[in-house]
């Protein structure tokens, strides 16, 4: 591994509803030793806010954000307890002021804990990201995904991922090099995984 991968990071997948991030990020912590990994949803914050707040709104907004902002202290401090820990996250964040304030907000935690930021946008072809969207087991684990194929097309007709040119010079600047475009048509997991891990190791 890099020195950066040995002392370790927060790692971002990037990507629309039913791209693959979550499938290809459990993939990717089996890659790393399981007790100096964590592998951190975005809907282990947005599920607890629907079932409280339901509807996306502004109450649901408030929950979650305050939400983000508890589980992000607590990753910072498991991370001055463990410098070596590998945080993989998945977002759905979009080029727009909430997702470029909440990339930044990703961001920090690897700037307060001094470890390396690595962005993935997770991308493939827009067929099959639809037959991805589609397949049942995508529905498996009972959380609350996206389910409306109108509601995705819209979502990729109108939006672009977050791009680290969109942020601020100074959180820019951190992100440096380190943003990978991947683009999974047709790759297994296990070759994204990969991927992702030879694009750590050359940062």
């Amino acid at each position: 591994m890099s020195e950066e991968m040995e002392r370790g990071g927060v790692i971002v997948l990037n990507g629309f509803p039913g791209v693959g991030k979550l499938t290809i990020a459990r993939t990717l912590q089996s890659k790393f030793p399981r007790e100096t990994t964590r592998l951190v949803d975005n809907h282990l914050l947005i599920d607890p806010a629907e079932a409280i707040a339901p509807g996306r709104g502004n109450a649901h907004q408030s929950l979650r954000a305050g939400l983000r902002q508890v589980a992000f202290e607590g990753l910072v401090k498991q991370l001055a307890k463990k410098p070596k820990l590998q945080i993989i996250m998945t977002g759905c964040l979009a080029g727009n002021h909430e997702g470029i304030a909440v990339l930044i907000e990703h961001i920090e935690i690897a700037q307060k804990s001094n470890v390396p930021f690595y962005l993935v946008d997770v991308v493939c072809d827009r067929d099959e990201h639809i037959s991805r969207f589609s397949n049942p087991m995508r529905y498996a684990d009972g959380k609350t995904k996206l389910r409306d194929d109108a509601v995705l097309h819209k979502v990729l007709d109108e939006n672009r991922l977050c791009d680290p040119k969109d942020l601020p010079e100074q959180v820019q600047n951190y992100v440096g090099r380190r943003h990978l475009v991947l683009n999974t048509t047709g790759l297994p997991p296990k070759d994204s995984a990969t991927w992702i891990l030879e694009f750590m190791r050359m940062c």
